[in-house]
């Protein structure tokens, strides 16, 4: 018998359900865990380590890695470990993330500090051999060895790497270049930018754009100590140039910003960089100094290169690679293009003295910081003054900060004899084939030209001794009065380092060490003066012997009060015992000074107030950008 299958009848949309839910359940993703896939985990959990890891490492950042672990819960520490086994930290710090890179921190919201992460963290990923698996499918192939973390602050001692080989060396700096294809960063302005400490609304300008403001608030607010504060609406405007950039002007006073009601709208030009961040090439010890006078071998080159003015937008990475051929210096390329990106206004800064030197100097050269010629001029200048007799630092002699020389000068033997090295500087300078420069901040930079040969010095007048107080022991200090200034005579370091310092136009702030002091009372007929020690010593625990003669010779100055031996001994016991080293020397000096004839003291004034601007008998020729 024939068997029927009967089939029964079902809505057609609940077997449409069916389908579906049979669909879904056939075709359900695995669920992402740690165990099955341990890198994507962390960064589906975490997604802003993964836009860090993008800035750092560009999109493709899962192609150099091979793992990421969470070191610490709190704060929460990633271990980023690279395809070579090299590894980074990064920290989560509640609004952004800190980079530990080869022992050194980096606080990435700052531009500058996350330009250098990068770059350390690429020097990190050119070390070792390429992983033998490439791409994501290779990234938990093996753990990493767990190393404990030091914990010091303190760099490792470095050791030097070895020479890599040329090619390795040469695809080094194209990596970096590459890296910082934008090498200048345009000035972030923004009244909620943020730094390390906090929020810093505050701004520098040009020295132009804030004479002008000056000039607009003249008789309305004080502009003796102004800050300008980044704002998104401006009130009243009282100086406007072409640029939405709006700041309300405020006055510093005892370290607080107070508003005022007036506003200003600058072009971006003219905005120079962040109050308290932009100039850390200024004062900024020695290390920072040398970066800074590298950078500017860098954009002179980059200047001299395109023949014509140029402007901070030049500095691009096609023109630093091209430039960087032209230069010779201490600071690494890494250093210079990194300062360059952390200081706008230094950009300005260095195009500006690259033109004016450009202008003056149109040779071909190759420019120099303490390395290829310089340590060889040095050298010479070092010998040739002790030969001299003059006991001098090498900047008082030349102050350069940069040497720029042609090729016929590189193998040049210089002279150890003074007269014959100042002599050969000085013709090399004329014929534009070395010269030397004294670098200064500025923005419209001039160029001008110290101890030249043919120039007839000028001589400083001397005027007269201010007056001095009785009990001569009551203060520290004497002063020489010339035209256009004075000079302090005193200890600068409380009992002993008595020295001159220049007050006044020319040279103010300059120092003069009581060496040269006594050598230029010597070139005069003058014995000179003591040593500082021998006077120390003797002032420490005084004789009646010492006391004595001190009296004599006070006695016997002219330019003093006369007083009693006894007023005399009692003033010099009350003293401290700064103001009695201090004043043995004020003594000596008025003393053999007083016995100058009225050619001498203008000699004795000329060449103190030179050497304070390294412009002395015995220094030689440079240009000054200021």
């Amino acid at each position: 018998m024939k068997k029927i299958k009967i089939i029964r009848s079902r809505p057609l949309k609940e077997v449409d359900d069916e389908v579906v839910d049979q669909a879904l359940t056939n075709n359900k993703p695995e669920e992402l865990t740690y165990e099955s896939n341990p890198l994507e985990f962390i960064l589906q959990k975490y997604p802003s380590l993964t836009e860090t890891l993008v800035e750092l490492l560009t999109e493709d950042f899962r192609d150099y890695l091979n793992g990421i672990y969470i070191m610490a819960p709190k704060p929460t520490v990633f271990k980023v470990v690279l395809h070579n086994n090299q590894y980074f930290y990064l920290t989560w710090m509640g609004k952004t993330y800190e980079a530990k890179v080869s022992g050194k921190k980096y606080w990435l919201s700052s531009i500058g500090e996350l330009e250098r992460a990068t770059i350390e963290i690429a020097n990190l990923l050119m070390l070792g051999a390429a992983p033998s698996t490439q791409g994501p499918e290779a990234e938990m192939t093996s753990a990493p060895e767990e190393t404990p973390e030091e914990t010091p602050e303190e760099t490792p001692e470095e050791t030097p790497e070895e020479e890599a080989p040329e090619e390795i060396q040469e695809s080094k700096k194209k990596f970096l270049l590459n890296l910082l294809e934008n090498i200048v960063t345009e000035l972030t302005i923004s009244p909620d930018y943020q730094t390390k400490k906090g929020p810093n609304p505050y701004y520098t300008i040009t020295p132009e754009a804030e004479s002008n403001v000056k000039k607009a608030l003249k008789g309305k607010a004080d502009t003796s100590n102004l800050l300008f504060k980044n704002v998104e609406k401006p009130g009243t405007l009282i100086y406007q140039e072409k640029g939405n950039n709006y700041f309300q002007i405020m006055n510093l006073i005892d370290g607080k910003a107070k508003a005022t009601k007036y506003y200003i709208a600058l072009s971006k030009s003219s905005v120079t960089g962040h109050y308290g961040e932009s100039s850390k090439g200024s004062g900024g010890g020695a290390e920072q100094t040398a970066v800074q006078e590298s950078a500017q071998c860098l954009v002179n080159a980059i200047r001299y290169n395109k023949g014509k003015d140029i402007t901070p937008k030049d500095l691009t990475a096609t023109n630093i690679k091209s430039a960087s051929k032209r230069t010779n210096t201490s600071s690494s390329l890494e250093e210079m293009v990194t300062f360059l990106k952390d200081n706008p206004d230094w950009q300005v800064t260095a195009s500006s003295t690259a033109n004016a030197l450009a202008k003056q100097y149109p040779s071909n050269f190759t420019f120099y910081r303490q390395s290829g010629i310089v340590p060889r001029i040095e050298a010479a200048a070092k010998i040739a003054l002790k030969n001299a007799g003059v006991d001098a630092n090498i900047n008082k002699w030349n102050p350069a900060d940069m040497w720029m020389a042609t090729d016929e000068v590189k193998d040049i033997e210089f002279p150890t004899n003074l007269e014959q090295l100042n002599a050969l500087i000085a013709k090399l300078f004329n014929a534009k084939k070395l010269i030397g420069v004294s670098l200064k901040k500025c923005s419209a930079c001039k160029v001008e030209v110290y101890n030249n040969p043919k120039v007839a010095k000028s001589t400083t007048k001397f005027d007269k001794i201010e007056p001095i107080d009785k009990n001569i022991f009551a203060t520290k200090d004497i002063y020489l009065s010339f035209e256009g200034g004075k000079v302090q005579f005193r200890n600068f370091n409380d009992i002993t380092s008595w020295q001159g310092e220049i007050k006044g136009k020319e040279a103010s702030g300059g120092k003069i060490g009581q060496g040269i002091v006594s050598s230029i009372l010597k070139s005069l007929g003058q014995p000179g003066l003591s040593n500082q020690k021998e006077i120390l010593t003797s002032c420490q625990k005084p004789d009646a012997g010492f006391i004595s003669n001190f009296y004599k010779l006070y006695n016997n100055t002219k330019s003093l009060s006369k007083v009693s031996t006894e007023e005399f001994t009692n003033n010099f016991k009350k003293a401290p015992l700064g103001n009695r080293t201090s004043n043995y020397f004020n003594v000596e000096f008025l003393n053999q000074f007083g016995k100058l004839s009225s050619d001498n003291k203008d000699k004795f004034i000329s060449e103190l107030v030179g050497y304070a601007k390294s412009s002395s008998s015995f220094s030689s020729i440079f240009a000054k950008v200021s």
